[in-house]
């Protein structure tokens, strides 16, 4: 099937690739969707997040992922394209929070990342540095995220890894806002 798109907007921009909100010309007229797409070269990484996401199919939590297509853009050449539920912030009432990105997912139990840290790094984990792959890495990420939502900044200063492990190795953690309420800070 040939799949047509019209980029509205980007949406959001990663290490390997950029998501766009879309409306589909062909062959459904007006489908709004998230499409994640990265190079050729980094398209491994979007299929098997693709995988992972339609494990998840029914869960009212996780973005629903639509499939994907192979496509061939003129400024990039070859690039792998994925169709997301695109979870836009209306502001008409509460938000359910939804699971997005698998880009980086591993097993629990897996053993350590070959080379070092891999993910992003404001998002870094002290037991990420060590390559260890846990539940735990995901909270400390969700803390960071958190912050960043509350705040409209990155938790850190940095986003270069070797002064995020120097934080890390010292015990620094994101700083929590002052002003945040002492539920928001509990949580945290």
């Amino acid at each position: 099937m040939n799949v047509r798109v019209v980029k509205i907007k980007v949406l959001g921009e990663g290490c390997f690739g950029v998501v766009h909100l879309v409306k589909t010309i062909a062959p459904l007229y007006n489908k709004v969707y998230a499409m994640k797409s990265a190079d050729e070269d980094h398209s491994p990484c979007l299929r098997k997040e693709e995988e992972i996401l339609q494990q998840f199919v029914d869960s009212p939590n996780v973005v629903r992922c639509h499939g994907g297509f192979t496509s061939v853009e003129r400024e990039r050449g070859v690039v792998y394209n994925m169709f997301m539920e695109y979870a836009s912030e209306d502001g008409t009432g509460l938000a359910s929070l939804k699971i997005g990105d698998f880009g980086l997912a591993k097993q629990v139990g897996v053993s350590k990342v070959k080379y070092g840290f891999q993910g992003s790094v404001p998002y870094m984990s002290p037991e990420s540095i060590l390559g260890d792959v846990s539940g735990a890495l995901d909270v400390w990420s969700l803390g960071c995220v958190v912050v960043e939502m509350i705040t409209g900044r990155l938790p850190w200063d940095t986003c270069d890894a070797n002064d995020m492990m120097l934080k890390l190795f010292s015990g620094e953690s994101p700083n929590i806002p002052e002003d945040m309420s002492i539920l928001g800070k509990d949580f945290l």
